[in-house]
């Protein structure tokens, strides 16, 4: 615990003295309410008052104005300034992003301080310059719904462009969808709206009723022609009509003999959660597995996987799978597949070569060069020793 005590207050003494040597760890603050993004309005003026706080030294304000010449700062007065952002109404700026910056910094460092004496701040601001004509921005949404059901499709358009459009209206094709590019199905229902007036830079929304309730289940598009003033855009959006029902997207379908691990991948057709989804598959109504059960949410796709032992000889075979949900279940003709298991590698017999041949002749190699040096090292003491015993008679 002293010890603790101890470091505790060694910290302490630690962060102490970088704050004395170091004033500007005390960082400059500077306050005031969010303007980023702002909307480039011609003739509008925005006023955006700033404090300054976290320092006891004189400050200065810096302005990056960029690519507008009508933007400007009051006098610091108590730490306290305001931002003035003038867009003035005859000035043509192009359509685009701009920025212009705006940084509070102490006004001279203190010499007599340590590194870093001098601290600064800054506040970036974006300026967005719509079109200059008139445009728009849509969106198109129309909802999933189950058999039975009619639906309302939502449609929101933004003006992009300074201009008031003086008439704007939709038309709207419900088909049903194909999936297929080169045939847009059938046309269902066209509905037109009422015709309103737009100002520059605003937004409406149409709400848009139909008929579906009568309409089978599947896949549907649909699609808004927006007419605006001799101009006009598309979107489109798709939407399903839903049933109590789950497919089968696929699913395990070759096997071999021994343990196999089965998956298969199943969607829900149904706006509504089903409970209790799984599956059994038969061959000649044995049955072969039975998956664990699992909920699926509105529209979800999801997989089911058990595992399956196979005792079947190579062949194919026609099977049945049994889809389970909520108090329903439907039967699809499965077949399958039932390999031969793999061969057994043979292995050939070894070909002898010379090294596999004289194997125990090789590992006698070391052993018989050393009895070989030693030998010859025998020999030449013998005949050393005879030569001097002839030497000396």
């Amino acid at each position: 615990m002293k010890k603790i005590r101890q470091s505790s207050a060694l910290i302490f003494v630690s962060i102490a003295l970088l704050l004395l040597l170091c004033p500007g760890a005390l960082a400059l603050s500077l306050s005031g309410k969010k303007l980023s993004p702002i909307n480039y309005l011609p003739g509008e003026t925005i006023i955006n008052h700033y404090t300054i706080s976290d320092t006891g030294k004189a400050v200065k304000v810096i302005l990056e104005q960029g690519r507008f010449s009508n933007i400007s700062v009051t006098e610091i007065v108590d730490n306290q300034f305001d931002l003035i952002i003038n867009f003035p109404e005859n000035e043509f700026i192009p359509t685009g992003s701009y920025n212009f910056a705006l940084a509070v910094a102490e006004d001279s460092p203190d010499t007599d301080g340590g590194i870093g004496s001098q601290a600064t701040v800054s506040k970036n601001f974006e300026v967005i310059v719509y079109s200059h004509e008139k445009d728009i921005q849509a969106s198109l949404d129309m909802p999933s719904i189950n058999l039975g059901k009619n639906a309302t499709a939502k449609l929101l358009i933004n003006s992009l462009g300074y201009p008031d459009i003086n008439e704007l209206f939709a038309i709207l094709t419900l088909t049903s969808n194909t999936g297929e590019k080169s045939n847009p199905g059938q046309k269902l229902e066209k509905k037109v709206t009422e015709k309103k007036k737009m100002a520059g830079l605003e937004s409406i929304s149409f709400s848009v009723p139909f008929q579906t309730d009568t309409f089978p289940a599947g896949a549907y598009h649909l699609s808004a022609q927006i007419k605006f003033d001799e101009k006009e855009k598309k979107v489109n959006t798709s939407f399903l009509i839903g049933k109590i029902d789950v497919e089968l997207v696929n699913a395990t379908r070759d096997f071999s003999p021994g343990f196999n691990t089965f998956t298969a991948k199943i969607k829900s057709s149904w706006g509504n959660s089903l409970r209790n989804v799984y599956l059994k598959l038969f061959l000649n109504e044995t049955e072969l597995l039975q998956t664990p059960s699992i909920d699926l949410k509105p529209w979800e796709e999801a997989e089911l996987k058990a595992i399956l032992k196979v005792d079947l000889s190579p062949a194919e075979y026609q099977g049945k799978m049994r889809l389970f949900f909520e108090s329903e279940s439907k039967e699809i003709d499965f077949p399958f597949l039932v390999a031969a298991p793999p061969e057994p590698v043979q292995k050939l017999p070894e070909k002898k070569s010379f090294f596999t041949g004289k194997g125990d002749f090789f590992g006698m190699l070391p052993l018989a060069f050393v009895l070989l040096i030693a030998l010859a090292v025998t020999v030449m003491i013998f005949l050393l020793r005879t030569k001097k015993n002839n030497e000396e008679f």
